[in-house]
């Protein structure tokens, strides 16, 4: 018996990488996988069948149960096709993890619109599709479990050269949230995973980046200090996070980069300056200085 037997679970971007881990994982426990994936290159070009047809052909090699879906999740029409589609064929929809992404580094001030709506369609947009026609069925079925994907950058750190990625990964971080809040006592969970230093394609091209620029030793050191791990590592507490046993957690973030797992905790407020009324600009001034080191 496998903790997901009879699950029925939609895994996007699930033909490379960590979506690829990912779906091999569901699918060993039990659960039957579309595999979602249109095989584009990193910038979002170039798709092709052949990465879903792969993995689907690996799981089903070792016994699982997968089917290929070709669905673009920036495409609303065509991810509640496939939504429904899953729920004609199996009856049901239980899982759903997200993530499908891509990428196109410029500076801020370098990207142009369909840069910009190219990482946010994919990444933000497509995770909110897929919630928003798997939810309803997940609440009459009174059972659900939705894990997004996350990053460091835009949530933990800033990033240069990743505007679009680190503002799209703050909506999925923010969307979660209010999505966890909002299917409270539902028997949906809402939570996201950070895989952060998995060899991806991303990681690498990252490092390779990060290292042609790096203006000193320190910096070149510091990147040269990363050991990428395995993109399947990060398929157990995803995983977890679709079974019975993970049915009290919701709206949690987790970082994981192989055997260390780790929580990341909510922005919080912390006490600055306080006086009773408004400030006026030049006693601000004169109380920032000395407060600009804690900060």
């Amino acid at each position: 018996m496998g903790a997901l037997d009879g699950k029925v679970a939609i895994v996007t971007g699930a033909g490379r990488g960590v979506g690829r881990g990912t779906a091999l994982s569901l699918a060993q426990h039990g659960a039957t996988v579309l595999v979602a994936d249109i095989g584009v290159e990193m910038d979002g070009s170039q798709p092709r069948n052949t990465e879903a047809d792969g993995v689907v052909a690996e799981i089903k090699a070792g016994g699982g149960n997968a089917v290929a879906s070709y669905t673009d999740v920036a495409n609303f029409q065509q991810v509640e096709a496939m939504v429904e589609g899953a729920v004609k064929q199996y009856g049901r929809i239980d899982i759903v993890v997200s993530h499908a992404g891509i990428v196109r580094r410029k500076m801020v001030w370098e990207l142009d619109e369909d840069d910009w709506d190219a990482v946010l369609d994919v990444h933000l947009k497509g995770t909110f599709a897929c919630m928003r026609f798997a939810i309803p069925h997940m609440i009459e079925q009174k059972w659900g479990r939705i894990v997004n994907t996350l990053s460091p950058a835009g949530i933990v750190q800033g990033a240069a050269r990743r505007g679009n990625y680190g503002a799209a990964k703050g909506g999925i971080y923010a969307l979660t949230q209010s999505a966890a809040v909002e299917l409270a006592g539902t028997g949906v969970t809402v939570n996201a995973v950070c895989p952060s230093t998995s060899d991806t394609r991303l990681l690498r091209t990252s490092i390779e980046e990060v290292m042609q620029g790096a203006d000193s030793p320190q910096t070149r050191a510091i990147i040269s200090a990363i050991k990428p791990t395995p993109p399947e590592d990060v398929a157990p507490i995803t995983t977890y996070l679709c079974t019975e046993e993970a049915a009290d957690i919701t709206g949690k973030f987790f970082y994981s980069n192989g055997g260390e797992i780790q929580t990341l905790q909510p922005i919080q407020y912390k006490p600055l300056l306080k006086k009773d009324g408004r400030w006026e600009l030049d006693e601000l001034t004169k109380a920032m200085r000395g407060v600009k080191d804690s900060i």
